[in-house]
């Protein structure tokens, strides 16, 4: 279990934390119209990827696990929905320390901030609104008063988001697709065949 999930975890994680560099990028420091299409694209794409990635996954899981078994084979919902929690909960780790190396060491959690109110100042501007620059100083002032969150915090975060808002429902729906029910009768050993 723990080996299979490690690979999963590892290969998505790694694949998911490229993605949300080149978003965090493109949204923040790259802050161009162009780039930000790319990158809404690139999202669209790499989310598709991404639960793509994680069914087949399960689904290998699920047929060693299957491969396995003796005499009665089968695969429970409970089996599918733990194995992709798991995985998903790794992958929130490996994002998590991949985005906390970007904007901490890399570009500095400064310029991150100075990028992203960069980039929302350009967006309000596209379509200038009396509220919506009133609520950009608040958010402004607020971002700007936040301090840098710590390794763990973001880890944890990023866990969080992957695990339980991202896992969860996708975890549900993967468990209900990779479920076999066991297989009590056989007609094929009794000579009957289904063709």
């Amino acid at each position: 279990f723990w080996n299979n999930a490690l690979t999963a975890g590892a290969i998505i994680g790694l694949l998911m934390a490229v993605s949300h560099i080149f978003e965090r990028y493109a949204f923040s420091v790259g802050a161009s119209l162009p780039l930000m299409i790319v990158a809404s694209v690139e999202m669209l794409i790499t989310s598709i990827v991404f639960v793509a990635l994680l069914y087949l996954a399960t689904r290998r899981y699920a047929k060693e696990v299957m491969a396995s078994q003796d005499n009665i084979k089968y695969f429970t919902f409970r089996q599918g929905f733990l194995y992709t929690i798991i995985v998903t909960a790794l992958i929130g780790i490996i994002v998590g320390l991949a985005d906390y190396i970007y904007i901490s060491k890399i570009i500095g959690y400064d310029a991150y901030i100075n990028g992203y109110l960069k980039t929302m100042r350009a967006l309000l501007n596209i379509a200038p609104n009396p509220n919506t620059s009133a609520m950009f100083g608040t958010i402004s002032k607020q971002l700007a008063s936040t301090p840098e969150p710590g390794l763990f915090s973001v880890i944890f975060g990023y866990i969080q988001i992957y695990m339980l808002f991202i896992g969860t429902p996708i975890g549900i729906v993967i468990g209900l697709l990779t479920k076999r029910n066991p297989v009590l009768f056989d007609n094929s050993q009794n000579g009957e065949h289904n063709e």
